[in-house]
């Protein structure tokens, strides 16, 4: 299940709301009778589309929700006795968790359509009249109307640090210090510098920080989204994702900032959100000549590759591929899949298709260490309680071979509930991991509409 709305209760609180991500990737409303269990599928989203929040209205003959594609999420309504969907809201802007008010002719959200900032709005049904109903300066989501009209929300603040863990001793170090999003640390090869991506100037970008001076440049520079970026192995160039050709594509820039930067492929890659992007796993092969990225696909996401000088070269090469990162060569694989039985990490040669299982049990964001000798990764039961794990290998006795896992995964992180953790990447020597420490605050108001 991938979230419930406000009101998910039926009107005669027979039946719930949900949402669920189905086998191709793609996230549905279903409706489940809560005595029988039986469910039935609401909505159904084509590629790269999450249908996600869905709410009654107070008559019970709507439902409202978002429709998350492309880094966008527009609000639409489903009519609950038959008919097709129609869009309620549809912009470039994040418009989240709707609810109905108690007169049905009104709906309220969460929006960043006010200078990139999150707060409530509310839209009038037949006339599509926006207003904008709260004006914090950080995040108020998860609108509640009760029957008399109050909205209850909350106000949630999100700091995100990059951190390093030396993985032998423990110790920790803050690497970074700004406000809004800073994801996807990645160190340099042969060390000096980490690449990741921030919003802290309103938009997602690409930044290098140098690890001596503390330096940092702001590698794309640009008005688009950009996001993920990964070293070429010799540290020259930088490959990441960007939307400002129109949809999104693979780009290459110099890792000095000289020159601009490239188009890698124009093949348009389906992102819901720049939080989910990171299951894209991009890498440059370990010979530097091709990239490998994960492309979600109605029978399932698999991972692809493109030639670093042919954009027209991008072609499937393993299906079933959640995240990826390569094993010494471009020849071998260490990747997370989705099985009958859970999530696993596998190991897999590409041209002997010969495949091992290294883990069994929910985990993701993992990337392997330079040396092969261990793989980072992000296990937890709960999202806010996400933790750092080292996973240990053997490394295999043939020039071809796949490792074998030693042991069980070893926590390196404790939020004890207060932060949370996402994977970032090895250093050169593999004595740290560079990670994303993300901390969340919230508190409850009520907001009483006229006054």
């Amino acid at each position: 299940m991938e979230a419930m709305g406000s009101w998910p209760w039926s009107l005669n609180d027979e039946s719930l709301l949900f949402s669920r991500r189905m086998d191709s990737g793609e996230v549905a409303i279903f409706e489940v009778d809560v005595e029988t269990r039986d469910e039935r599928q609401l909505t159904f989203p084509t590629l790269g589309v999450h249908d996600l929040s869905a709410s009654w209205s107070f008559d019970g003959e709507w439902i409202v929700f978002s429709r998350t594609h492309g880094g966008a999420s527009a609000l639409w309504m489903l009519p609950t006795h038959g008919g097709e969907s129609r869009p309620l809201l549809v912009d470039k802007f994040v418009n989240m968790e709707p609810s109905f008010l108690p007169d049905d002719q009104h709906v309220v959200f969460t929006s960043n359509r006010a200078s990139g900032m999150e707060n409530i709005w509310g839209i009038e049904i037949s006339s599509g009249e926006l207003t904008q109903l709260t004006f914090g300066g950080g995040k108020d989501w998860y609108p509640s109307p009760s029957r008399d009209g109050t909205i209850a929300y909350t106000r949630w603040s999100h700091q995100t640090d990059l951190h390093t863990v030396n993985v032998s001793t423990g110790a920790t170090e803050l690497l970074t210090s700004w406000t809004q999003d800073n994801f996807v640390g990645r160190y340099k090869p042969g060390g000096g510098k980490v690449a990741y991506q921030s919003t802290r100037t309103g938009n997602s970008e690409i930044w290098i920080v140098d690890l001596e001076t503390g330096a940092e440049l702001n590698l794309s520079n640009h008005t688009s989204m950009d996001l993920l970026p990964a070293w070429s192995p010799d540290g020259q160039e930088i490959v990441f994702v960007s939307d400002r050709a129109g949809s999104m594509n693979l780009w290459v820039a110099k890792a000095d900032g000289s020159g601009p930067s490239e188009l890698l492929s124009e093949q348009a890659l389906q992102i819901p959100s720049r939080v989910w992007a990171v299951s894209l796993s991009i890498r440059f092969t370990p010979d530097g000549t091709s990239v490998g990225y994960v492309v979600p696909d109605v029978e399932g996401p698999s991972l692809w590759l493109v030639d670093r000088d042919d954009g027209e070269s991008a072609r499937p090469l393993f299906p079933g591929v959640e995240r990826f990162d390569w094993y010494l060569d471009r020849s071998r694989i260490v990747y997370t899949t989705l099985t009958e039985d859970g999530v696993e990490l596998r190991a897999a040669n590409l041209e002997t298709n010969e495949d091992r299982l290294l883990y069994s049990g929910p985990h993701s964001e993992m990337i392997l260490a330079p040396d092969g000798t261990a793989i980072a990764l992000v296990k937890s039961e709960s999202h806010f309680n996400q933790a750092l794990f080292r996973l240990q290998l053997e490394l295999p006795t043939t020039p071809d071979g796949l490792p074998t896992a030693v042991g069980e995964p070893e926590r390196l992180t404790d939020g004890e509930g207060r932060w949370h953790v996402h994977n970032g990447g090895w250093s050169h020597d593999g004595e740290r991991i560079v990670y994303t420490q993300d901390t969340d605050n919230g508190d409850i108001y009520l907001l009483t509409l006229g006054e």
